[in-house]
């Protein structure tokens, strides 16, 4: 039974407690997760960086592949076909990303002649001193002095297409010729147009960026730099420059194999962008853990306030039982004394009378507030405002007392202004049944003082009517729930631990009060007393010149 009392009494925070246990346990583990994803986030996101670097050199080297091939091909074929002499190109289709096609052919001594594609004439011709034709023949040289190649056929595919870029300004794509007997009989080539390659890698980057990276694209930037890391372009817009390093690098693979494509980002490091989002995570899961506690808190602490407000029930059926039981016994102990006949002195028998009277006055005063509680629950409780001379209303009301005065010893008085008070809009049977009930709080907490005064009170906005005793007091934890349905004061007297109370008095006050647009107040002392203002304010009241001149007015 003692663990049952412990457990209901502290359902709440056994509840949190259960709950919270393994919620920390699965956050320990969470935040573990966190950190190793934040650890191979940095490197997913190097590798995603560098997976698309690749694919975009790689699509670029393919093209620039297939048109060289295509172009040299048709250069091989030519000038094979025609011996080499008097060499007409009528056949072959330029492509953008040549600047230059050229011929080189070698004699049996080993020695060159360059031809330069002459796009006017269609002519391989020869030209003298020129850039161009340095890098072409520096780069001839090896193959002239060793002109009988010592590759065997199967590696010669191989050999295909050579790139050559000692000299940065022309860089060379080179297709070698050879006789059946595997010599170098000439060579055919091209010279690179850097600055269509430049815009070829541009566009490539800025269109696959948004579709690599659809979300942030704009945030990334792609750079190209030279062996020396001097910045040659980059993705970002004019009014922004790079960092001067990049997170990732990729070499090109084929041609400006010393030019290196980077990747990095405007605002946030890859380590910083990781841990941006093991935060975001890390957040999000407190949030959800914080949120999960909330439901919890909230479910727990509404299962134990329907448990309280079920303890309070049952304890209001017991209590109304008791305040049922009392006054009928009386009433029916008194009425059998007197139908029996054992009473024979007309001062018992007006003495007994009182005592049925005051019973079922006692009666009819709680099935109202239960009733009344009943109305007021269900949104049926209706009042009727009638002008109503509020001092006579608190003199009648206090006459209904004065059977329990004569018997308990009790002493009510009332204090009243001199100036009348005018006539209130209220409604006259609620307002009478606050009082009761608040008297009857009065009565019931009263210790050895039995004083209790009413005091009505006249000011320039509203009347107040105070109900004091000297008695048991509230404490000062308790004053703000003693309003509330079925809630009754844990005094700590104990002479009144047995009295009883259905626990609607105070909350029915409240309701009337507030029906009439006033409000109620509490002042009270552990072990002095307490004292109840009701104040009703003076906007509803009218003065009457005669009863037709009374117009009903509204109230809140």
């Amino acid at each position: 039974m003692a663990i049952k009392n412990y457990w209901q009494q502290y359902i709440v925070w056994i509840g949190l407690v259960i709950a919270l246990v393994p919620l920390l346990i699965i956050m320990k583990l969470q935040y573990r997760s966190l950190c190793e994803l934040e650890q191979t986030s940095t490197v997913s996101y190097r590798m995603a960086a560098k997976t698309y670097l690749k694919s975009v050199v790689a699509e670029l080297e393919q093209d620039y592949r297939l048109q060289a091939e295509q172009l040299l091909n048709s250069l091989a074929k030519e000038v094979t076909q025609q011996q080499y002499s008097d060499i007409k190109t009528s056949e072959i289709k330029l492509w953008d990303g040549a600047k230059q096609i050229f011929f080189v052919s070698f004699n049996e001594q080993g020695d060159s002649s360059t031809y330069f594609y002459n796009p006017t004439t269609k002519l391989l011709e020869l030209r003298f001193d020129s850039k161009e034709k340095r890098a072409v023949n520096a780069a001839c040289t090896l193959w002239g002095l060793s002109k009988r190649s010592t590759l065997q056929s199967s590696n010669l595919s191989s050999q295909l297409l050579t790139v050559n870029e000692l000299d940065p300004e022309n860089r060379l794509i080179l297709k070698p010729i050879f006789d059946n007997g595997n010599n170098t009989v000439g060579i055919v080539g091209l010279i690179i147009n850097s600055e269509n390659f430049k815009k070829r890698l541009a566009q490539a980057i800025k269109e696959s960026l948004p579709m690599v990276f659809p979300e942030d694209n704009k945030k990334m930037v792609i750079t190209v730099r030279d062996g020396s890391k001097n910045l040659i372009m980059s993705s970002c817009s004019k009014n922004l420059l790079p960092r001067q390093n990049d997170e990732v690098e990729v070499t090109l693979p084929f041609i400006f194999t010393d030019w290196i494509l980077g990747y990095q980002n405007y605002d946030i490091t890859l380590e910083e962008l990781a841990h941006s989002n093991f935060r975001i995570n890390l957040t999000l899961s407190i949030l959800m853990a914080i949120v999960l506690l909330s439901g919890i808190a909230i479910t727990l602490h509404t299962i134990a306030k329907e448990k309280k407000l079920s303890q309070m029930k049952t304890d209001f059926v017991s209590n109304v039982s008791h305040e049922l039981r009392t006054p009928l016994s009386s009433i029916r102990v008194f009425g059998e004394f007197m139908r029996l006949g054992w009473v024979k002195d007309s001062a018992k028998v007006r003495e007994y009378g009182e005592y049925i009277e005051a019973e079922s006055r006692r009666l009819t005063q709680l099935i109202d507030n239960i009733l009344d509680f009943s109305r007021i629950s269900s949104g049926h409780k209706t009042y009727q405002m009638e002008p109503t001379d509020i001092t006579n209303l608190i003199q009648t009301t206090l006459k209904v007392f004065e059977v329990q005065q004569k018997q308990q010893g009790f002493n009510i008085t009332l204090e009243t202004p001199d100036k009348k008070i005018p006539l209130l809009q209220i409604d006259e049977n609620a307002l009478v049944q606050a009082l009761i009930n608040l008297v009857d709080n009065a009565i019931k907490y009263s210790n050895e003082d039995k004083n209790i005064s009413v005091k009505l009170t006249l000011e320039k906005e509203y009347v107040s009517i105070s109900i004091s005793d000297r008695g048991v007091g509230i404490a000062k934890d308790e004053q703000a729930k003693i309003f509330e349905k079925f809630y009754r004061v844990n005094t700590r007297c104990s002479h009144i631990h047995d009295i009883k109370g259905s626990g609607l008095g105070l909350s029915i006050v409240k309701h009337v009060v507030d029906a009439h647009c006033g409000k109620v107040t509490l002042e009270s002392t552990l072990g002095k007393g307490s004292s109840f203002t009701i104040y009703l304010p003076l906007k509803n009241s009218v003065v009457f010149t005669n009863e037709e001149a009374y117009e009903k007015s509204s109230y809140c």
